[in-house]
């Protein structure tokens, strides 16, 4: 299991990892941050970086936040 801490920041113009900065990541995502939709694009991008299935990838904490927990199972 992989366990990773990510800043997310939504409305983007394209999902894109910013740069990986010791155990810190920042991603962008295409997706608003309403009603779980950036979650479940950050979900969607890190499935397949990861090249796992997304219900392999689980925010643990912040899932309401900008920065998250989360965990792959790989």
């Amino acid at each position: 299991m992989i366990k990773i801490k990510v800043i997310v920041q939504p409305n983007a113009k394209v999902n894109q990892l910013l740069l990986s900065e010791g155990d810190c990541w920042k991603i962008k995502i295409k997706a608003p941050a309403v009603e779980g939709k950036a979650n479940q694009e950050l979900i969607n991008f890190l499935a397949d970086y990861f090249q796992v299935s997304k219900q392999q990838v689980r925010i643990v904490y912040g899932f309401n936040a900008r920065i998250k927990i989360l965990e792959i199972d790989k």
